[in-house]
């Protein structure tokens, strides 16, 4: 049997690493005595996974993690103790039992937040910020290039990212990018500020902004949460 958690990641461990994060999972499992299945053959390890992991430096108050158990418990109870013993900034916050297919299967877009600062602001003063992401919205080609992998070498190949990217909206001081997830790939928020910077006449760099990832959906709109 398998349950879903979401947790949070904010705060200062927005820079743990996606495996110390997994550690962290494990040893607080264990301290609670959580009777967790193991994997078989030669080195066996806990059966659990956390979907996409974020990029070092991004918080998130929406992320999951599959946990597959021996026997039942108490959810209730098991979100009291977790968090009890978890560091401020990773709180679970939901749980749920799960025999659904594997999370990663179920995400088909994510959505980010570039959070503007005041720096932003001093910078776009006189742009109007909605007309320029609208821009992008109304594009058939946004043509970017990035890594790929082509037998044993790395080779950079030139895309359109409105393959991936659905639409940029301006929410509350906050640019939210919703992108579709693919078997092909997705868009890594760094490439937002290079459509941002190259399409646009906006004009903004890292030290302009907050990021958080605000979810995974089981639509490609950013409409349908996993969690429902």
């Amino acid at each position: 049997m398998k349950i879903l958690c979401k947790f949070t990641k904010l705060g200062y461990l927005k820079f743990i690493s996606h495996l110390d994060l997994v550690d962290l999972f494990q040893r607080t499992l264990f301290q609670n005595k959580v009777d967790v299945k193991f994997s078989e053959g030669f080195n066996p390890h806990p059966r659990m996974s956390i979907a996409y992991p974020l990029p070092l430096g991004i918080e998130s108050n929406s992320e999951y993690m599959e946990i597959y158990l021996n026997s039942r418990i108490d959810l209730k109870d098991f979100l009291i103790k977790m968090n009890e013993r978890l560091p401020a900034g990773i709180k679970i916050v939901e749980a749920m039992y799960d025999d659904d297919e594997s999370i990663s299967n179920k995400v088909k877009s994510v959505v980010y937040a570039f959070k503007l600062l005041n720096t932003f602001f001093d910078k776009n003063k006189d742009i109007d910020i909605a007309k320029e992401l609208d821009k992008i919205n109304s594009m058939d080609i946004v043509e970017i290039e990035r890594k790929r992998k082509k037998g044993k070498r790395r080779i950079f190949v030139k895309e359109n990212a409105k393959d991936y990217l659905k639409r940029l909206e301006l929410k509350d001081d906050a640019i939210y990018a919703y992108i579709k997830m693919s078997e092909n790939g997705s868009l890594k928020p760094a490439l937002i500020f290079d459509i941002l910077n190259n399409y646009t006449n906006i004009n903004m760099d890292e030290l302009d902004i907050d990021l958080e990832r605000i979810g995974l959906y089981q639509d490609e709109d950013g409409l349908k949460e996993i969690f429902l």
